[in-house]
């Protein structure tokens, strides 16, 4: 069983939330997807979306490791979204258990991308992820986990 990883949530209104460190990997493992072979010419990227598929080979939903408290956060859906412009976006849909009551909410981040062979580097406002890309797989290593997406 693997240990749940700590990620920083911002709490915004009632109740909304970023996850920073998530969308981070997530972008990282879209960058890397688009990349192209280390021995080829670096190919021009299009738009494609990635949507994540597991964390550490466990499938969603990905359980939001928070301090001890009443509230849980469930991550259900993420996906990312390259342009050939280099820029891209993250989306990630969450369950947050606040004492019993239960929403959905939706988060999305913008980033840049730049990709050099098979790596790929997604860069947020305040913080980046690297990752690589083989065939449709984006592969994004988030501190000891590993985040797998696939082009859709």
């Amino acid at each position: 069983m693997r240990t749940p990883q700590t990620t920083s949530l911002v709490f915004r209104g009632s109740p909304g939330w970023a996850v920073r460190g998530m969308t981070s990997a997530l972008f990282l493992v879209i960058a890397a997807a688009c990349a192209s072979d280390a021995t080829a010419p670096e190919e021009t990227v299009s738009e494609e979306r990635y949507v994540l598929q597991s964390v550490d080979g466990s499938p969603l939903p990905f359980a939001v490791s928070l301090p001890p408290g009443p509230v849980s956060v469930e991550v259900t859906a993420r996906s990312v979204r390259v342009i050939s412009t280099g820029t891209c976006s993250v989306s990630d849909t969450a369950r947050i258990d606040n004492q019993g009551t239960v929403t959905t909410e939706v988060d999305i981040q913008s980033c840049t991308w730049t990709a050099s062979g098979s790596a790929i580097s997604l860069t947020f406002s305040d913080h980046a992820f690297t990752g690589t890309v083989v065939g449709t797989t984006l592969t994004l290593i988030q501190g000891d986990e590993s985040w797998v997406y696939v082009g859709d």
